[in-house]
């Protein structure tokens, strides 16, 4: 059990193994010191505990209607999944790797470093220069279900005050900002996330990751991959949160074959049974069936045009160079 007077680590290289934590636990490391927690036993736990968990055996705390449940700093995740075990069902994800992502405002593109979020080249910049809050689309909850959510985020300079899951009355998760601020240097990448079963009282609803800076604090904030996932046990949450995984919820490879009239054909992405690019930063791959090379041209988010002999049947292929 970690108590409230706590542990502090200087200089340490150590292994935490199934301590309890609770929201009065105390650890403290400074920055030459290493502490992996694995297999923790979660009975509330927010920034007064700067650790970085890598496995949890349970989360006791539901969200009732504060907002509680498992704040903390997690390991990034290391692998992405197009489809969830067992019961799970995906709600919500985001990669931030394509361009001008909105969150009330748009943001900007940005080449990930070597320090990045991990998983994509890519995140997004976002400049919060006024006392509004930004926030997510909606997110919609099941009273009674368990979720996983976990969030990439580097504060860049300034502050960021709040970081919820929340819209109204309905609350999955408040406070998050407490780790990120307690316990992150401003330009350190930091996945946040955690485990928490949705009670509260308001019952079914839509919440959305909101964003606010600290007041007159000019506040860059960069967001990688954001994601929430519903399970209906909480051994099944478990599980999935350990796996380190992260759901893409939509897929951006697709692949056809079109016949060409008088040398060109449209490729319609919702005709062919897909949804729209997020931009036009994709590429393109075609092969025709005689010696005339085909060609791609009026490349957008809907499709693009493929151009080629008179009658031509031409394979085609889009796929996205930053997933």
């Amino acid at each position: 059990f970690v108590p409230a007077d706590g542990f502090e680590f200087i200089n340490s290289m150590a292994t935490m193994d199934g301590c309890t934590f609770n929201p009065e636990s105390v650890v403290v490391r400074d920055s030459t010191s290493v502490v992996r927690v694995i297999n923790a036993n979660i009975a509330g736990i927010d920034g007064s505990s700067n650790v970085i968990i890598e496995s949890i055996t349970t989360q006791r705390v539901e969200s009732g209607n504060l907002g509680a449940g498992m704040k903390a700093q997690i390991v990034p995740r290391d692998n992405i999944v197009y489809s969830l075990p067992s019961t799970g069902v995906g709600v919500f994800s985001e990669t931030f790797a394509h361009s001008d992502v909105t969150i009330r405002r748009a943001g900007t593109r940005t080449l990930s470093s070597v320090k990045g979020n991990g998983l994509y080249r890519w995140h997004n910049s976002y400049t919060l220069n006024n006392e509004t809050e930004d926030y997510t689309a909606l997110i919609p909850l099941v009273l009674n279900k368990y979720y996983v959510y976990t969030v990439s985020i580097m504060v860049a300079s300034g502050e960021v005050n709040k970081l919820d899951f929340s819209n109204n009355d309905f609350d999955l998760l408040k406070n998050l900002d407490s780790p990120l601020r307690d316990n992150v240097t401003d330009g350190e990448w930091a996945t946040l996330g955690g485990v928490v079963k949705y009670t509260d009282t308001e019952g079914s609803g839509n919440v959305r990751l909101r964003f606010l800076r600290t007041v007159s604090t000019s506040t860059v904030m960069n967001l990688g991959p954001i994601q929430v996932v519903q399970f209906d046990t909480l051994a099944e949450a478990i599980d999935y949160f350990n796996s380190r995984s992260f759901w893409q919820g939509t897929f951006y490879e697709y692949n056809g074959v079109k016949t060409l009239s008088g040398g060109t054909a449209a490729v319609d992405f919702t005709d062919a049974g897909f949804v729209d690019q997020l931009d036009t930063a994709y590429g393109i791959d075609l092969t025709g069936d005689s010696s005339t090379t085909p060609f791609w041209s009026s490349r957008l988010q809907t499709g693009f045009t493929i151009n080629g002999g008179t009658t031509d049947v031409v394979n085609w292929r889009v796929y996205r160079r930053d997933l």
